[in-house]
């Protein structure tokens, strides 16, 4: 595991029920990537999370199977999509979860979802989402 006890700002898909849960939790980066990783065994997930006491930038994890896709919110007007790892042609789209159902998404900004996981816990152990990879601006 890539991340140490950082505190993390995070809300999440509830493995059981599948529902978002709205509550955000503080914990340390540890719970959070246990979190994923349960959705990992479920196979489906949806999850925001930034550093404690930070709002922005926050990244969004959503997973479906082998496919993920990370949004990075900079700040409140702007965001970004990480491009995809080349895992999907852009010309195929793959819908994955979002905060309220499910959405879409070119096979440029789809990666494997184990490459996804990978991004946010990097994040949450301290690195810079510019140096997570390539991202376009919405």
């Amino acid at each position: 595991m890539a991340a140490d006890a950082t505190e993390c700002d995070w809300r999440a898909t509830d493995p059981v029920t599948g529902e978002f849960r709205t509550r955000q939790e503080r914990t340390d980066a540890l719970v959070f990537i246990e979190r994923v990783e349960l959705l990992s065994q479920v196979g489906t997930g949806y999850a925001e999370v930034s550093l404690a006491g930070r709002v922005f930038p926050m990244l969004a994890l959503s997973f479906s199977g082998d496919n993920g896709v990370v949004h990075q919110f900079a700040s409140a007007e702007r965001t970004l999509l990480l491009r995809g790892g080349g895992s999907v042609n852009g010309d195929v789209a793959v819908e994955v979860p979002i905060l309220e159902g499910s959405h879409p998404f070119t096979g440029d900004f789809v990666s494997t979802a184990r490459r996804a996981r990978k991004i946010v816990e990097d994040f949450v152990a301290g690195v810079e989402p510019a140096s997570l990879g390539q991202w376009d601006e919405l």
